[in-house]
């Protein structure tokens, strides 16, 4: 008798990978960012370490695009995106990353 293959995973959908965004850890993050071969590098003072900076210290937090004025700025007509930042714990570099794309991956995968 023969094996049955893997089944392979099928793919998020915009929900799924909202839902997944939003239980976004640290972890996860680092785990992403290790499989695609990001620099753990921070570009100003090359420090390696950062930390996961949100509201609540988990999840993700909404990045609303501003629209300057002579007034100050003011929030622009658009939709919000989903993100996350992480934080160089030497010079305070903020890095911001789109929150679906990393929830799409952790959904795929099937992390829990």
């Amino acid at each position: 008798m023969g094996t049955t293959p893997p089944e392979q995973p099928r793919e998020a959908t915009p929900e799924e990978a909202a839902k997944a965004a939003a239980e976004l850890t640290l972890s996860d993050i680092t785990q992403f960012f290790d499989e695609r071969k990001v620099s753990p590098v921070c570009p100003i003072c090359s420090s390696r370490q950062w930390h996961l900076l949100t509201p609540a210290g988990e999840g993700t937090k909404t990045t609303r695009l501003k629209k300057l004025t002579p007034q100050g700025p003011v929030d622009a007509e658009y939709p919000a995106i989903p993100t996350f930042l992480v934080i160089c714990t030497n010079c305070n570099f903020l890095r911001e990353h789109a929150a679906m794309a990393l929830g799409k991956w952790k959904f795929e995968r099937g992390l829990k």
